[in-house]
């Protein structure tokens, strides 16, 4: 079967008014028609269990930080979590590093949690520093006006440029109890217990509530990967549901919200 659909850009580009951005025929950016080309399931099934995870921002201080943290001991992840921060030497006893760039060797994948500002200098870090796989945490985007959906377009076409594939902006991220992964900055509803339900929400809130309701009817919804997906600037939800598909162990079912935070 055909995992992922591309977009495709016309052989005529269209007109597009002075100062404004061109878009495809079908309504999207040409980085964003190059953001979709990205999306294969290879690239999905690595994206989705990083060996190393980098936390761009994290802090003692900070809760996403903390729930990160508690969320991979939770899901029993084994992988390394690196800790970036351009003025703290330690965070949560492990070491930390001011960048990307300065890690011995490129994360799998990288969670940005810096404000919405920083986040371009993070992406050309993570282009720097070898690291192809982003999510992103900061809000301000698209959903807040057309300054914002200008920001968006421009982190789309930069990841894409550099061929990064980002899950996000305004995201929690992702659990995935098969690979034990969980860069997810909510509470986890306990227990995380693997099966073959797939569930891509839009709404982080709504998860604890799904989980938790599953828990009180004790069907513990054995769940192979939980993704947020809120804003879904670059893999767009039916890239998620193709790779929930083509995963045997969430084959049998998957699950869908469209409801917003």
């Amino acid at each position: 079967m055909t995992a992922v659909t591309a977009a495709t850009t016309p052989a005529t580009a269209p007109a597009t008014t002075p100062g404004t951005k061109p878009a495809t025929t079908s309504g999207t950016t040409p980085g964003r028609a190059a953001a979709r080309q990205l999306i294969t399931a290879d690239r999905l099934a690595g994206f989705f269990a990083p060996r190393s995870i980098a936390l761009v921002g994290a802090s003692e201080t900070s809760g996403w930080s903390r729930f990160i943290v508690a969320a991979s001991s939770a899901a029993g992840y084994t992988g390394p979590l690196l800790p970036v921060h351009p003025r703290h030497e330690t965070i949560f006893g492990r070491p930390a590093v001011r960048s990307l760039r300065d890690l011995a060797e490129p994360a799998d994948l990288a969670f940005i949690l810096t404000p919405t500002e920083a986040v371009a200098t993070v992406v050309e870090d993570a282009a720097a520093a070898g690291v192809r796989n982003l999510i992103v945490l900061a809000s301000g985007y698209r959903e807040a006006g057309s300054d914002g959906r200008d920001l968006e377009d421009d982190l789309v076409s930069t990841a894409a440029g550099h061929g990064i594939v980002v899950l996000g902006p305004n995201t929690l991220g992702f659990l995935n109890t098969a690979a034990k992964a969980a860069p997810f900055a909510l509470t986890v509803p306990l227990p995380l217990t693997p099966g073959p339900v797939g569930i891509a929400l839009q709404s982080g809130a709504l998860s604890s509530a799904l989980l938790a309701f599953a828990r009180a009817r004790r069907d513990p919804t054995p769940t192979a990967l939980a993704l947020w997906v809120v804003a879904a600037a670059l893999s767009m939800a039916t890239h998620y549901f193709a790779v929930l598909a083509i995963r045997p162990s969430a084959s049998a079912r998957s699950r869908a919200s469209a409801t917003r935070r």
